[in-house]
């Protein structure tokens, strides 16, 4: 049949067997070598990729000493939690302040007299003019409008901010409730209607209109401000927090206690930036000790690690230890480098903390350990501009990267041009002992033909 063929079938030779070995010979030295250097670069790639990860670790804790309002933070604390909480920002002057909440701050909430037919109760034709802490906005109640259509038309008008209209489903019949926004005394609702009559009348609250007369709509909770004593001075507020009264310094009330007297104290937060300065400690260290492996050669067993000679990791060390290391300008009696605020290598090469050193420091001159720091071209500022040099958009780490995966799309390149290249060879091999299979059984032929002619 046309198209089969069984070479060597005639000459005997194998050859399906002998173009195999000579393609693989020919295959194996340049697929060996493709084999290794893709390898390598697979290593590299991975080794960079963690090294990539606790760089990028140790450059979010050192973020976070990266500002001197980190370092300078305060901390504020209220003997009585019960009564009030207090938060403090890095303005705020460390000492201690008696404060007496008389009273809290309140809502303005209205309810209307019963509507008997529930929120489908008509409430007629005319206008509510709403007036609250100097602002006005007007909703037309339209003939048809439900209660509940009238609630909606409140909550929807453009130009209400501070009201809040709902429904109470009760025994009696369906209330309306009005609630200002926010609390304070400024907030007060004022509600006129027009015309006055009907069953829109009960929404109205008016008390300045009219000597002796009840307004329609009941107070629920009066709109009142907050009333508290700090250091004996009267101070209100139109909410229950207070943030101008002291400088720097939040107090959050809880309740109000009149004749108790809760302290607030104000220090400086030593704990919270002795364990962020910990946690910059120890990354380091691990980064330090991650990148010391990947360039690690071990000359009993003659293992390199995959970053051995890599000059951008080097480059990095050197940097990071530089800027750990540096000397800062500073005010006189005022520290100037890491070690003279208890951070220093040990004899192992590893960063240390002498918790005493460091906590005295904080103590005695927070302001110099914040520019050691964080102040310009301090430990942390330049560490992270390293760091950003290396991890960050176009940095080495990255550029070094992007190298690799360059060369390994390359590799591939040469693995598909040479599995093309062996095709080519292995149809050439063919062709060639084809023709020597098909020569080597001719004679094979003639030698049978001329020995049986001589018999």
């Amino acid at each position: 049949m046309a198209g089969l063929s069984a070479p060597g079938l005639g000459s005997g030779l194998d050859v399906n067997n002998l173009v195999t070995q000579l393609v693989a010979a020919e295959r194996s030295p340049v697929e060996q070598r493709i084999s290794r250097t893709q390898t390598g670069i697979d290593s590299k790639l991975s080794a960079l990729g963690v090294m990539r990860g606790v760089l990028s670790t140790l450059q979010s804790s050192v973020g976070a000493l990266r500002n001197e309002s980190q370092v300078l933070a305060r901390r504020a604390t209220s003997s009585d939690m019960t009564i009030l909480r207090a938060t403090a920002s890095t303005s705020a002057p460390v000492g201690t302040f008696s404060v007496e909440v008389l009273s809290l701050a309140t809502t303005h909430k209205l309810v209307s007299e019963p509507y008997a037919g529930g929120s489908g109760s008509l409430v007629g034709a005319g206008e509510l003019t709403f007036a609250q802490n100097g602002e006005e906005f007007v909703v037309a109640a339209t003939d048809g409008m439900t209660l509940a259509q009238l609630r909606d038309a409140i909550n929807t008008a453009p130009d209400n901010r501070g009201v809040r209209a709902s429904i109470v489903q009760a025994d009696d019949g369906a209330r309306m409730v009005f609630t200002a926004a926010l609390s304070g005394s400024a907030q007060a609702i004022n509600v006129q209607v027009t015309p006055p009559n009907g069953t829109l009348k009960k929404l109205e609250y008016n008390p300045g209109q009219g000597q002796g007369q009840t307004p329609p709509m009941t107070v629920l909770s009066s709109a009142a401000d907050a009333q508290v004593k700090i250091e004996g001075f009267a101070v209100s507020a139109s909410g229950n927090t207070v943030s101008t009264a002291i400088e720097g310094v939040t107090l959050d009330l809880a309740t109000s206690k009149p004749g108790t007297t809760v302290t607030v104290t104000v220090s400086p937060d030593v704990a919270s930036v002795k364990e962020r300065i910990a946690k910059l400690v120890s990354d380091y260290n691990n980064a330090a000790a991650t990148m010391a492996s990947q360039r690690s050669f071990d000359g009993g067993t003659r293992k390199a690690g995959p970053l051995l000679g890599e000059s951008t990791l080097l480059g990095v060390e050197s940097r990071m230890r530089r800027d750990i290391t540096g000397v800062i300008q500073a005010n006189p009696g005022s520290p100037s480098t890491l070690s003279e605020i208890g951070i220093g290598f040990g004899a192992d090469g590893r960063l240390v903390i002498n918790d005493g050193k460091l906590t005295a420091a904080l103590q005695s001159d927070a302001a110099g350990v914040a520019k050691v720091l964080a102040g310009n071209g301090g430990i942390a500022t330049r560490l992270h501009a390293t760091l950003d040099g290396a991890i960050g958009l176009g940095g080495q780490v990255v550029a070094r990267t992007d190298s690799l995966q360059t060369q390994r799309r390359d590799l591939q390149k040469q693995r598909d041009a040479l599995e093309v290249r062996m095709q080519l060879l292995e149809a050439g091999y063919r062709r060639q002992f084809g023709a020597l299979d098909a020569m080597l059984s001719d004679m094979q032929s003639t030698g049978r033909y001329l020995a049986g002619a001589l018999k």
